[in-house]
């Protein structure tokens, strides 16, 4: 399926898109529908830049989830003024 021209005609064009179908991230690394494999100089756009599939990262968001994955930062959470404690 030509999954490029499909998105074409369902999604807005906001902007240009690289012209490459990512299938997985590893690391730093993401690969394309071909195996290519390219550095990720653009995984922090509108995002944490975290990477692909490190165990620690894994286990922290599985634990998370078991919790809710995303909350309005009009509440309190625990875990991210646990945060703000670890890095002041």
């Amino acid at each position: 399926m030509d999954f490029i021209n499909l998105e074409k005609e369902y999604f807005i064009n906001t902007y240009n898109r690289i012209p490459i179908m990512i299938e997985k991230g590893e690391g730093v690394y993401l690969y394309d529908s071909e195996g290519n494999k390219y550095l990720d100089f653009l995984s922090g756009i509108a995002v944490m830049a975290l990477g692909y599939g490190h165990p620690a990262i894994l286990n922290a968001v599985s634990k998370q989830i078991k919790s809710y994955i995303h909350v309005s930062n009009y509440y309190y959470m625990e875990p991210q003024i646990e945060l703000a404690h670890k890095l002041i």
